[in-house]
């Protein structure tokens, strides 16, 4: 009364095509986690560049007419760590806004500070405007 079952009617495992299907999804599932960790580790290196070339932009648009003087024309640098500054000093655009002024200038200042990996374009620039005592004048 006892029935034998068979094995040859059922089979077990995984068939070679759902193998390498299996695998071939999991590439694709590891191919963009992957791409999505390279993309914010990118992101976190341009963002530590951006937050030390303005702290560097900073410091150099800091000492413009206080510890170096402030003249007409492009300098340019170096810093320790490898990026590179560009300081421009030229007379203030809206200086016929301001009021008259006979002891003081105006002049507008902009540092850009680029970093040594960095892509075409990748810099960061801050401009003021200082006032400097004019040349020869201030006194009556």
């Amino acid at each position: 009364m006892w029935r034998r079952r068979r094995n040859n009617d059922v089979q077990s495992g995984f068939t070679l095509l759902e193998v390498l299907v299996a695998f071939v999804l999991l590439g694709f599932a590891l191919n963009a986690l992957y791409g999505q960790f390279f993309t914010g580790l990118l992101a976190v290196r341009t963002s530590d560049a951006v937050a030390v070339a303005a702290r560097l932009a900073q410091s150099k648009l800091e000492a413009a007419g206080v510890s170096e003087p402030l003249s007409p024309g492009e300098t340019s640098g170096r810093f320790d760590n490898g990026f590179q500054w560009r300081r421009a000093v030229a007379p203030y655009r809206g200086a016929l806004a301001l009021p008259r002024y006979d002891a003081v200038v105006p002049w507008e200042v902009a540092v850009t500070v680029v970093w040594p990996d960095a892509r075409k374009g990748k810099s960061v620039t801050l401009s003021a405007v200082r006032l400097a005592p004019k040349p020869g004048g201030g006194q009556r």
